[in-house]
């Protein structure tokens, strides 16, 4: 394959030797204080994350994916070298040929540009076409801020709410996980460690590439991805003690769902939801548990469109359903459009499945959520 071809997409530069030593560098740069440094917030109040950042810095963990208002201060107070990876791998900034060479190497930098993983930019520096995410002692490679391609593979801060939510709930071992939707192999990397095996499915084939990437970059040897519809009633896998999926749950006018695929949950954002639950019947062992993060739409009238939905399931599919909910959230871009649909606002929530003779049952936010919730409501509804 010419290295025209591989330009083309950067996700399919890794191959041969290249890949190795890709791989190589990336476990030794030094990248372990990038997840002290929140990336600063661009859209929406100056401040919102800021108490979940301090609770990350004062228990370990990484505040990535969380903007802030006070990101430049958080990078002016790092060391020049970590101020430096920091803007090229994390934020995709501009740097100097002698600052890319300082960090990499002048090998690693003239195979890079090769490559086509640092592009020139309309300056006399050049950009990185991936961001690094570094989350405890796993590394991600995943699409920058700007990708405006289809079929973009990111890290959320939604994903990262989810892994840290599991990682205090699943505490079994053995047996094989399946992770759908996989994306950049968060979920997978994160909870596979104790297991025989994991399994991480996606439709997208970029997002195939960058999990696999991903997995052999953590070398995570039980690992594997496919690029797989889980919905095929043709694949009958052996059944599996853990399924997660952090699921498109969006809701958008018909003229806006091709451009959103990835994110379209279907009819009021609980359609492909709904569909799922039904699907796992197919594919939990009976000791099995499913984890999914999803929205639920809450109608004008109060009802909780999506909890009556799963009631019904429970009964119909026997599976024993909970709901977690994280909190509420709204749509300010699509507020007319999701009135004309009956919908006041949404609410994010984590959903346990697991088999069982059916029942239903919520776990509403504990005390400082329902504060949260309250206030934000005022905020938006008013």
């Amino acid at each position: 394959m010419s290295v025209e071809t591989l330009t083309e997409d950067w996700t399919c530069a890794f191959s041969g030797q290249f890949a190795d030593d890709f791989r190589q560098l990336v476990r030794t740069l030094p990248l372990d204080k990038l997840e002290r440094i929140p990336p600063p917030k661009n859209a929406g109040l100056p401040f919102g994350h800021e108490l979940r950042i301090a609770r990350r810095l004062l228990t370990g963990g990484s505040s990535m994916l969380d903007q802030s208002g006070l990101s430049r201060i958080y990078l002016a107070c790092t060391a020049e070298r970590v101020r430096r990876l920091y803007q090229g791998l994390a934020l995709g900034e501009s740097l100097p040929l002698a600052g890319w060479r300082d960090m990499l190497g002048h090998e690693a930098t003239a195979s890079w540009i090769e490559r086509g993983l640092l592009e020139p930019d309309p300056g006399d520096g050049f950009r990185c076409r991936f961001r690094l995410i570094v989350l405890g002692p796993l590394r991600f490679v995943v699409d920058h801020f700007g990708f405006s391609g289809g079929n973009r593979v990111h890290i959320g801060g939604d994903s990262l709410n989810m892994t840290e939510f599991l990682q205090r709930r699943v505490t079994d071992t053995g047996g094989a996980m399946l992770d759908v939707g996989t994306g950049s192999g968060l979920q997978l990397l994160s909870l596979s460690q104790r297991r025989d095996l994991g399994l991480g499915v996606d439709i997208n084939p970029r997002a195939v590439r960058v999990a696999s990437l991903n997995v052999k970059l953590n070398k995570a040897a039980n690992c594997r991805i496919e690029e797989r519809d889980a919905f095929d009633p043709a694949w009958t896998p052996e059944r599996f003690r853990l399924v997660t999926w952090n699921l498109p749950f969006m809701f958008f006018p018909d003229d806006e769902v091709a451009a959103n695929v990835d994110g379209h949950g279907g009819h009021l954002g609980i359609a492909l939801t709904l569909r799922f639950v039904e699907r796992l019947v197919d594919l939990l062992a009976p000791e099995g548990v499913a984890w999914l993060l999803t929205s639920a739409p809450v109608m004008l009238d109060g009802t909780n469109r999506l909890e009556v939905e799963l009631a019904e399931r429970t009964r119909r599919c026997g599976l024993e359903i909970s709901t977690f909910v994280l909190q509420k959230y709204w749509d300010r871009r699509h507020a007319q459009f999701h009135r004309s649909h009956q919908i006041r606002s949404f609410e994010s929530v984590m959903v346990r499945i697991q088999p069982g003779p059916g029942g239903f049952q919520r776990h509403p936010p504990n005390a400082v959520g329902r504060s949260v919730d309250w206030l934000r409501t005022i905020l938006n509804e008013r």
